[in-house]
């Protein structure tokens, strides 16, 4: 069916589990899967001119962003590992998280993307966006929403 799934990740509760259906699923239909984590952008005010910021400041966040990235890719990794199936871990820092994963699906010529979302739904989703609700919106290939059991009305 699938032979390479894009299974993005952000760290949270939710992601996790998302990627560890992800996983059982790449494992059942035979498929590799590829780990990805959209990095955030700094703030551009913490850099651009007339920032209170030190320049070394700023190095630091971004060393701690690039290393809170690794460990997030790092954890889904090691349980695809453990598994048994192939895989492959990328990260970025895309204008957006929803152009992100749909970039590093095509990137890594993945067939599928399978994505948690965390259920937001009314002002919140409004205010806050949905990176699933986009992905769906503009992926070209199959998307499949892993349901958030973590919400107390779901």
């Amino acid at each position: 069916m699938f032979t390479h799934i894009l299974l993005p990740t952000d760290g949270s509760q939710l992601s996790r589990k998302a990627v560890e259906a992800g996983i059982s699923f790449a494992k059942e239909h035979g498929s590799r899967v590829t780990i990805y984590h959209a990095m955030d952008p700094l703030p551009r005010y913490l850099w651009d001119e007339g920032v209170a910021l030190p320049k070394e400041v700023i190095e630091r966040m971004e060393k701690q962003l690039q290393q809170k990235a690794q460990e997030f890719v790092t954890e889904a990794a090691k349980a695809a590992e453990a598994a048994g199936i192939e895989f492959d871990t990328a990260m970025d820092r895309p204008s957006t998280p929803h152009q992100g994963i749909i970039d590093a699906a095509k990137r890594n010529q993945c067939d599928a993307i399978f994505i948690g979302s965390h259920g937001r739904s009314g002002m919140a989703s409004l205010l806050l966006g949905s990176v699933t609700r986009k992905v769906l919106s503009y992926a070209n290939i199959p998307v499949t929403v892993y349901p958030n059991e973590l919400r107390p009305d779901a």
